[in-house]
């Protein structure tokens, strides 16, 4: 049977409270070998840095390779035994960053793959970034030095109740956006008939949220939408949130003398924009055509 080609690895580990598959580029078309089956209920911890290197070296799989056994008794001490399928064996260091390696990371890394095989062991070292949840594989491919980075290709998360996926972060996201721009629809309705407005949508605003970044959801810009008369700006709606308590979405409505606040209200079958002010958020009023005009007038 042939050797696992390292540029198309795929690993499963647990960081905290989160399973991540690791693989190559995520845009490729390659299939993602392990699912949440493949994981288990493991306790939650409060503090996810906590005792993470731990927990990586425990949980770790490779797709078509097996564990082996690794410790003091060999040649060169080792975190992890790798055996793939072609019978080829790798010894594995685990680091953990809250960052990319930097030059002087890279740097002990080549000395320790070069002392590893000047006793004649085959050692990788890999650098987790448990921040932005990147991989990087560092090892030698004869004389030369070889980097591979490797991409969540899904994350979720598992408990007795049941199991939280990427993909409904992914969604979720995707219908924010969907809903900002029926927004942006609604308000340009309003005023099609002040003939002495127009709008403008160039401006963004990057969408970059905690649960995100914990999902490995890529950044998202979202458009800011200007009403103008001339070429002054009148009003701004600019997207501030989406995972809010009590509300599902958060809109910035900046005129020249104040700021009001839009709240996405989850109803059974809808969602409804509610206004209020940044010091009484918690009296609202329904935004709609009338809120609008009067929120304008003076303007």
């Amino acid at each position: 049977m042939s050797s696992v080609d390292p540029t198309k690895r795929q690993v499963l580990v647990n960081i905290g409270n989160r399973f991540i598959v690791f693989g190559p580029d995520a845009r490729l078309p390659e299939p993602i070998h392990f699912t949440p089956e493949d994981s288990a209920i493991l306790p939650r911890v409060a503090d996810e840095s906590e005792g993470v290197e731990t927990r990586i070296t425990e949980s770790l799989q490779v797709f078509g390779m097996t564990r082996g056994v690794s410790g003091p008794h060999g040649a060169v001490n080792a975190d992890i035994e790798l055996v793939d399928n072609g019978g080829k064996h790798i010894l594995v260091d685990i680091k953990v960053r809250e960052r990319d390696p930097k030059q002087h990371d890279l740097q002990s890394g080549s000395e320790r793959l070069d002392q590893a095989r000047s006793k004649g062991e085959n050692l990788e070292v890999w650098f987790f970034n448990i921040e932005r949840l990147k991989l990087f594989v560092l090892r030698r491919d004869g004389p030369a030095l070889r980097i591979d980075e490797l991409v969540p290709l899904n994350v979720w998360e598992k408990t007795s109740e049941g199991v939280f996926e990427r993909h409904r972060v992914v969604e979720e996201v995707d219908d924010w956006l969907r809903r900002v721009e029926r927004l942006y629809a609604e308000i340009r309705e309003w005023l099609r008939d002040n003939n002495d407005l127009h709008f403008d949508q160039t401006r963004t605003v990057k969408m970059s949220e905690e649960l995100m970044q914990k999902f490995a959801v890529t950044d998202r810009e979202l458009s800011i939408l200007d009403v103008l008369r001339s070429d002054q700006v009148v009003v701004s709606f600019v997207p501030r949130g989406l995972w809010l308590i009590g509300a599902w979405g958060r809109i910035d409505i900046i005129t020249k003398d104040k700021m009001s606040i839009l709240v996405a209200i989850k109803k059974p079958d809808k969602f409804e924009w509610h206004l209020s002010t940044p010091d009484d958020r918690q009296r609202t009023r329904l935004f709609d055509k009338f809120a609008l005009s009067e929120l304008m007038s003076g303007q």
